[in-house]
């Protein structure tokens, strides 16, 4: 998910408009919070997978 959130950085730049740039600084974080958290639930289900008690 960097390449969005490095598109996102690219229109900050570009952008004169406090609101918009505030959006885009919102969506970012929440991107990587997403991020993040799809990470978090895949080493929680590669360890289920590895477990014989939860097979």
């Amino acid at each position: 998910m960097d390449w969005i959130v490095e598109l996102i950085e690219k229109q900050k730049e570009m952008s004169k408009d406090y609101r918009e740039i505030a959006l885009l600084e919102a969506v970012a974080q929440y991107i990587q919070e997403q991020d993040q958290r799809i990470d978090s639930l895949n080493g929680q289900l590669e360890g289920k997978m590895w477990s014989p008690s939860n097979w």
